[in-house]
C-alpha cells in the first residue's frame, strides 16, 4: 500500500554547475559535481542526465547520459559531467539516486 512506503527527505546532496578553466580545451567550461555534504555515505548512486529546448525554433534534446559511482564519502565532491557550450541554452536535467543505510532515495 501507498501508506506503508516511506520516502526519506534527502538533505545536503545537491548538484552545481561550476565553471572552471580546462587546460584540453583552453577556456572556461562548465563541470556537473554531486556534492554529498551530509553525514553519511552513498552507496550504489546513480546520475542521469539529459537536455531538452528549443534552439532556431526547432525542438532539440541530447542523448540520455547515465554515470555510476559505487560509493560517494560523506562531505565530498564527484564531478559527474562537462557540459558543452551549445548546451548552456537548453535545459538541464539531472536525475539521482542512491542508497542510504537501507533506504532507495530518488
Amino acid at each position: 500500500m501507498k501508506k506503508d512506503i516511506i520516502i526519506p527527505i534527502v538533505e545536503n546532496v545537491f548538484l552545481a554547475a561550476v565553471q572552471e578553466w580546462s587546460d584540453d580545451f583552453m577556456e572556461k567550461v562548465w563541470y556537473a559535481y554531486l556534492v554529498n555534504d551530509s553525514d553519511f555515505n552513498l552507496d550504489s548512486v546513480m546520475v542521469v542526465s539529459k537536455a531538452f529546448g528549443t534552439i532556431d525554433g526547432e525542438m532539440k534534446k541530447t542523448s540520455i547520459l547515465r554515470h555510476a559511482f559505487v560509493e560517494v564519502p560523506a562531505v565530498s565532491v564527484v564531478k559527474i559531467e562537462m557540459i558543452e557550450k551549445s548546451l548552456l541554452v537548453m535545459n538541464n536535467e539531472f536525475m539521482v539516486t542512491f542508497f542510504h543505510r537501507k533506504y532507495f532515495v530518488r
